[in-house]
């Protein structure tokens, strides 16, 4: 809220949940989102980023990866204020599921 305080949030908070719901950890989608804000951002354009790392995810790319490489791209600080530099950016990987064959 501080961030944007003059705009409606709804797009935003999307964005994080769509983000976090991909596999990108709330630690780092929560900074993506707060730099893609603090960049002022316009709807439209956090939209549009939400598709395109979505798509690189699709593509194979670590959730975390895909989520700063974007942002990284668009020109926001991504270390302004940010629980970023406090260690290494974390990703998930979409673990397979269990063999299901019986020895």
């Amino acid at each position: 809220r501080r961030v944007r305080s003059s705009s409606e949030l709804t797009v935003p908070i999307g964005v994080l949940a769509d983000l976090v719901g991909r596999g990108v950890q709330l630690d780092t989608a929560s900074a993506v989102v707060i730099a893609l804000a603090r960049s002022d951002m316009r709807d439209n354009d956090m939209i549009r980023f939400r598709q395109v790392v979505e798509r690189d995810i699709a593509l194979g790319l670590l959730p975390a990866a895909a989520a700063m490489t974007r942002a990284e791209a668009t020109g926001a600080d991504m270390l302004a204020g940010s629980q970023l530099n406090q260690g290494p950016i974390r990703g998930t990987t979409n673990p397979r599921p269990p063999d299901q064959r019986r020895p």
